[in-house]
């Protein structure tokens, strides 16, 4: 085995197996158990966005009932390079809860994710980009790109250096009225001012 495998190797939590496993077994037979097959299906979608991954649904029409693939995409920075896909399915034979049919081959689909996701390197900082000290885009403004195409001829062009988001279906949280307060309630932010309260998900957020 080799250096980089066995480090590969070496971040798997058996723990986290596990307690996947466990979130996953039970009935879930596409046609005789169809509401919990979906709810193990959004159970799935939950952690592979909770990795950083940008997730998607892909319709599958059944016997005039609707089935979906669920699809997670880690995007390289480069082209020409192979793809690898990684598969499993989710649902369970009639009659079985499906512990090792298939619930143990998502929880290390979700594991082999989560751990890609760890070796992920972010950009590099960015350079020579001030930011305007209280304004409510900050989070998202990119002045670095703004020098660059300020900077832009035609006999010397520039690259635009490309940002990969961690999450590219999050959005950044913000709270503008004066008076408002924020706080954690389990996994999700509060946003309150006198009666007024509002949750949102920590999952939902990319800041």
């Amino acid at each position: 085995m080799s250096t980089e495998i066995g480090g590969i190797v070496a971040e798997v939590s058996r723990d986290r197996l596990n307690e996947n496993v466990r979130a996953l077994e039970g009935l879930r037979h596409g046609t005789e158990n169809y509401a919990i097959l979906e709810e193990k299906a959004g159970f799935i979608e939950d952690e592979l966005r909770s990795f950083g991954l940008a997730v998607e649904s892909q319709p599958v029409i059944y016997r005039q009932r609707r089935y979906r693939n669920i699809i997670a995409t880690l995007r390289g920075n480069g082209s020409g390079k192979e793809k690898l896909l990684v598969g499993a399915h989710y649902d369970s034979p009639r009659g079985s809860p499906g512990a090792d049919d298939n619930a143990s081959g998502v929880a290390v689909l979700l594991e082999a994710a989560r751990i890609q996701m760890a070796c992920v390197e972010p950009p590099p900082p960015l350079e020579n980009s001030p930011k305007c000290f209280g304004c409510s885009l900050a989070g998202i403004c990119l002045p670095d790109e703004v020098e660059c195409l300020n900077r832009q001829d035609a006999a010397n062009p520039l690259d635009v250096r490309r940002l990969y988001p961690a999450r590219d279906d999050a959005l950044p949280l913000y709270v503008q009225d004066q008076g408002a307060r924020v706080g954690k309630e389990g996994q999700a932010l509060v946003v309150s001012r006198g009666f007024f309260k509002s949750r949102v998900s920590l999952r939902s957020l990319s800041r």
